[in-house]
């Protein structure tokens, strides 16, 4: 998912990729209950420590930025930055409307997807979840073949989303005391059940850089690699990171 930033990245930045547990067409071995944002947070924060790269700018989309975000309030010390591209948990949404809009909209994109996994039908669970994500029907199969095979490769990680550990209560008061610079990025046009966390995050964090991309929507980073990079290191060349900032590592997370 990652290779086109990587390519666009590389001329100055050594960028790694991992692929987070239970993701990718090969088979785990181990206990599926634990798939969930504890996990990851901790698989990252174990594989940046095991490698031994020093501190990082994480970039993290959709599911994983919950992740990002909570090892950036556990430790701080290994991460330069944390930009997070529509993030999906509404922990840190305190306005009431706001969160149900973001429930409304939740089971609008939801429900369709949970109904074709009960059904053991997979691919359908795929294409549901790729148009809802597009925000039109019909937006899998507009893909190149190569990123629908991607997406179908991970099928099965579907169902281990929608049974997931309960998400790490992160709240607004511990996003306005992180100390590591943060972007907080969504589409103009994207559905509520993105927008609504990505505008709590960014109002929670007194110092974010708040990124709205004007007539994009939550495949933004996918459809269009090259604005995705070029946000990227205008916010890493900004005052913002100027504390941590050098050439160095960056390090994506899976969506």
């Amino acid at each position: 998912m990652w290779s086109p930033h990587q390519e666009l990245l590389q001329r100055r930045w050594r960028v790694v990729a991992p692929t987070l547990r239970y993701f990718g067409p090969t088979p785990w071995v181990g206990d599926e209950s634990a798939f969930g944002i504890e996990t990851h947070a901790e698989d990252i924060r174990r594989f940046l420590q095991q490698m031994d790269m020093g501190p990082v700018h994480l970039v993290a989309w959709s599911y994983s930025a919950h992740a990002a975000l909570l090892l950036a309030i556990r430790h701080p010390e290994l991460l330069k930055s944390v930009c997070i591209y529509e993030p999906g948990f509404p922990t840190y949404v305190t306005d009431p409307e706001a969160l149900e809009a973001f429930y409304e909209d939740a089971q609008a994109m939801y429900g369709p997807l949970a109904e074709a996994l009960d059904e053991g039908d997979l691919p359908r669970a795929v294409r549901l979840m790729m148009d809802a994500s597009g925000q039109r029907t019909g937006y899998f199969e507009s893909q190149p073949s190569a990123v629908r095979n991607q997406q179908l490769d991970n099928a099965a990680t579907l169902a281990r989303l929608m049974n997931q550990a309960p998400a790490p209560h992160i709240s607004a008061i511990d996003l306005a005391e992180m100390t590591v610079p943060i972007c907080v990025a969504r589409g103009g046009l994207t559905r509520p059940v993105f927008a609504v966390v990505a505008t709590a995050a960014a109002r929670a964090v007194p110092h974010a850089w708040h990124l709205i991309v004007p007539n994009a929507a939550h495949m933004w980073p996918l459809e269009q690699p090259e604005a995705f990079c070029k946000s990227l290191e205008a916010f890493w060349d900004g005052p913002a990171c100027a504390q941590r900032w050098s050439t160095g590592t960056l390090i994506g997370g899976a969506a």
